[in-house]
Parts: C-alpha cells; sequence; structure tokens
C-alpha cells in the first residue's frame, strides 16, 4: 500500500474484517469443511461421532486445533502439539479443552488434575526432565516424547486428524512404524482426515489406502479455507477502492 500498488488487499488472506476479509480463526472455514468430512465419513459408516475416539497433532493454540476442538464431539484420546502431549483413554476432559481452545494456548497448559484416575493418562511438557511413561518406556526429556509420540503405542485411535506438523511428518520411510502397531502389524487408525497441509506423502497414503484405511487428502479435505481467501483475493482485485471500502468493510471487529 505505501508503496502505491493497486491490489494490495489482494496480496494476502484472512485478514480482519475491516480490510474487507474473512478471518480463518474466527469463522473456522477450513476447520468447518475438513470436519464436514469426518460427519460424512461417519454418516456413510453409521456411525455416532460421540462414540468415536480421536487423536490430533496440533493443538488448541492453533487456528485447526482449537477450532476442532471446539466443533468435535467425538471422544479425543491424544493430543500432540509444539507444546507437548496429553493421553488419556477414557477421554480428554473436553470442558478443558474448550477452555484452551478459547485462549489459544498449547496443550502443556492442560491441568494435570483434569485427566482421569486411568492409570495410563499422562501429560508430558516439553519442560519436562526425565520422563517415564506410563508402560515403562523412558525419555530424557519431553521433547523426545513429543518427537516420538507418532511411534508409540498411545498414537493409536479409530480416527487421526493431524491440524498441525511438519511436511512428511509420515512418509514411506516411517509409516510401518508410526500407522502400524510394531508388534500386531495391525493399524493404529481406521480412518483419516487431513487437516495440515503435507502431513502424509503421497506414496505413504497410497500404503495406507492399500492397508484399508479410508484416507482423505489435505487438498480435499481443507478446500473451505482454500475457497475463502480465492473469493476474498477475487474481490479485492476486482472492486475498485470505494465500492471494496462499503461493501465489504466492517467499521469494527464486532
Amino acid at each position: 500500500k505505501a508503496r502505491g500498488y493497486k491490489y494490495w488487499k489482494s496480496l494476502t488472506t484472512g485478514k480482519s474484517v475491516v480490510l474487507g476479509g474473512i478471518p480463518h480463526d474466527k469463522y473456522a472455514m477450513t476447520t468447518n469443511s475438513i470436519h464436514q468430512y469426518v460427519l460424512e465419513l461417519l454418516d456413510k459408516l453409521g456411525l455416532e461421532e460421540s462414540k468415536l475416539t480421536k487423536v490430533m497433532s496440533g493443538g488448541p493454540d492453533g487456528d485447526l486445533g482449537s477450532n476442532e476442538i471446539l466443533i468435535s464431539k467425538d471422544k479425543t484420546i491424544a493430543i500432540c502439539d509444539g507444546t507437548g502431549v496429553a493421553y488419556d483413554p477414557q477421554g480428554l476432559n473436553r470442558e478443558e479443552l474448550t477452555r484452551l481452545a478459547h485462549l489459544r494456548v498449547g496443550v502443556s497448559s492442560f491441568s494435570r488434575d483434569k485427566l482421569s484416575a486411568d492409570p495410563k493418562a499422562f501429560l508430558v511438557t516439553i519442560d519436562d526432565k526425565d520422563v517415564t511413561l506410563p508402560n515403562g518406556d523412558h525419555f530424557k526429556s519431553g521433547v523426545e516424547v513429543r518427537n516420538h509420540f507418532p511411534e508409540m503405542e498411545y498414537f493409536s485411535a479409530d480416527l487421526f486428524i493431524p491440524c498441525g506438523g511438519r511436511p512428511g511428518t509420515i512418509n514411506i520411510g516411517n509409516v510401518d512404524k508410526t500407522m502400524f502397531n510394531p508388534e500386531t502389524k495391525e493399524l493404529k487408525f481406521k480412518y483419516v482426515v487431513e487437516g495440515a497441509n503435507l502431513y502424509f506423502t503421497d506414496d505413504a497414503r497410497r500404503y495406507l489406502e492399500d492397508a484399508g484405511v479410508e484416507q482423505f487428502k489435505d487438498a480435499s479435505t481443507n478446500k473451505g479455507g482454500v475457497t475463502s481467501s480465492s473469493m476474498e483475493v477475487f474481490a479485492a482485485l476486482c472492486m475498485d477502492k470505494d465500492d471494496h471500502d462499503k461493501f465489504l468493510c466492517a467499521p469494527d471487529e464486532s
């Protein structure tokens, strides 16, 4: 804008409504489209969401993770994000997860007293040292637990939704030890609905599909955010400044 570029509003998306944008974090377009895939899958299979167990990567401090917590009704048993890992086979306390989602803070802020009495439940943060998990496995640090969580027995449920993580986290080189039980060779997840982009490599996807996983690709599931961003760019390109400000810009955030 300072350089006089006419279409400066088209350079970014998810902007404030004051700038004529459609903020993703507020309206959760990406999460809603991802979750709709979950709902349609369950409808097709005749399953109830409330009886579904789920693991998430990416936590309540992120756009996708926080909104997925807020709109879902499943039994979330594990969350792994940049700040740590929370696991509870009885289901992580929904009220506590909702609190974190509204605050947009990581899973390390989960109150330990909100874990169930199940002896397998645990919370490990990246600041923890000398960690022993309920199964007896020992780690030098919480960072090590977080980094190796996809290889653990706790990384297993009906549904997996990656809402954050590095590109290629699951690839053909590690898909066997992350997505299959190392002892029984059984699948750890029946369903995968990808939220985060590029979390799975294509060869890992094909491997899992051949093994029987119902998996929906990132480029399909998160189209809600892509579509709204495209409309935001299109409006900024085709409307003159006066019309754009008059019809698309709100006077304030409310």
